[in-house]
């Protein structure tokens, strides 16, 4: 059996746990393993909660796409604790938060790149 990995950008130890507990089991059965990284905060958001600037997510989502293997990435960032600077933000449309992360999450994979193999994810 072939085995794969996926990488994800977590937010934080909530999130790390849960795709531990819950996640990583399913897909191992799969043949897929996960690769968590968190992101680190940025000086105000250690106060607050909530990740640092969006130039250095990008960073990190891009290196982890030139990784040997091509691997896919995705990501595990609260729609609510994002930073003000994340792609999409300054187009927002109404609707429900829902309709928002969906919108803001193809703004990110357009500004990414990589449309195969990086699929943006908002946590509600």
């Amino acid at each position: 059996m072939t085995f794969h990995l996926i990488h994800i950008l977590a937010e934080g130890k909530t999130e790390q746990i849960f795709i531990e507990k819950s996640l990583r089991p399913h897909f191992w059965s799969l043949g897929t393993d996960l690769a968590i990284t968190l992101t680190r905060p940025g000086r105000t958001a250690e106060a607050l909660g909530g990740v640092r600037k969006y130039e250095a997510i990008r960073g990190d989502v891009i290196g982890m796409l030139s990784e040997r293997g091509n691997p896919i990435v995705t990501t595990m960032i609260d729609y609510y604790g994002r930073p003000n600077n994340m792609p999409g933000n300054d187009s927002l449309p109404g609707g429900s938060p829902k309709d928002k992360a969906i919108y803001l999450e193809a703004k990110w994979g357009d500004d990414i790149g990589y449309s195969q193999r990086f699929i943006p994810h908002y946590t509600l």
